[in-house]
């Protein structure tokens, strides 16, 4: 991402009510009427320009998205004269770990505990992550939309994964064992995890080490704190399996001249 795409992401997020989070209609489609679209209001978390939204488990947009994964969003905002909007579409996916539920809604600062009295780990809480396939903004004033999808998202960088908010910086965790027994049921949580992370975009690479007793993951985040709760949203570490380290690291490659000294 320039500087140029970077300053879109600022420009776009300074619509937001709050830096991510946001009003939208969402569209969905009852596939028991036909598939028939529904919209509604509602507040969509945003993070790493991917998006989630929490409901209850009972409600029809809940069994919609379950049913029928297509979704579509719309924000719209304006300035002191005109009107502009941030269109999305993508799939929806659930998301069922109850730590990165509260990631999540902690980084959008969207209080679970005012709906849901369990929070994030509420059995009346559905939770959806949007992986959004096209976006579109149209600034206010002007007469049509353009693609964004590329701008912020970015666009991938050889050596893994894409620049996101302006840097080349990945977060590396460094995993290692502790004496606490490995169990099947514990590694299968790990492996969940890691899949979350690569549906939200924010995986990078994985992989345990040879002939050591760990291993380590590196990541996307839009800062060291994000970082450091992602590790520690980790099941190997919440439950003692394993420490972590975590290292800020520059990525160096084509698209950034190898860090001007190219």
């Amino acid at each position: 991402m320039s500087s140029q795409q970077s300053k879109l992401a600022d420009e776009i997020r300074g619509f937001f009510p709050s830096p991510h989070r946001v009003i939208a209609i969402l569209a969905t489609v009852d596939a028991e009427r036909n598939f028939a679209p529904e919209t509604r209001p509602m507040t969509l978390m945003e993070s790493g320009w991917h998006f989630y939204v929490a409901t209850g488990t009972g409600t029809r947009k809940a069994r919609e998205m379950r049913t029928h994964a297509k979704v579509a969003a719309l924000a719209t905002f304006r300035n002191e004269k005109f009107s502009g909007y941030l269109r999305l579409s993508g799939a929806a996916e659930p998301v069922d770990d109850p730590s990165e539920r509260k990631r999540i809604a902690d980084s959008a600062s969207y209080n679970l505990e005012c709906r849901w009295k369990g929070g994030a780990g509420d059995p009346d809480l559905a939770f959806f992550h949007i992986v959004p396939e096209r976006m579109e903004y149209m600034r206010p004033g002007d007469d049509d939309a353009n693609d964004v999808t590329n701008a912020l998202l970015g666009a991938p960088c050889a050596g893994g994964g894409g620049e996101q908010d302006g840097r080349w910086t990945r977060y590396v965790i460094t995993l290692s064992r502790t004496n606490k027994p490995m169990t099947e049921a514990l590694v299968r949580r790990h492996v969940a995890h890691l899949k979350e992370l690569d549906r939200q975009g924010r995986l990078v690479l994985c992989g345990p080490f040879q002939g050591h007793k760990g291993g380590m993951v590196i990541v996307r985040a839009d800062s060291l704190e994000e970082a450091k709760a992602i590790a520690e949203a980790d099941p190997f570490v919440k439950e003692g399996a394993e420490t972590y380290e975590l290292r800020a690291w520059e990525l160096s490659c084509e698209q950034n001249n190898h860090m001007g000294m190219g």
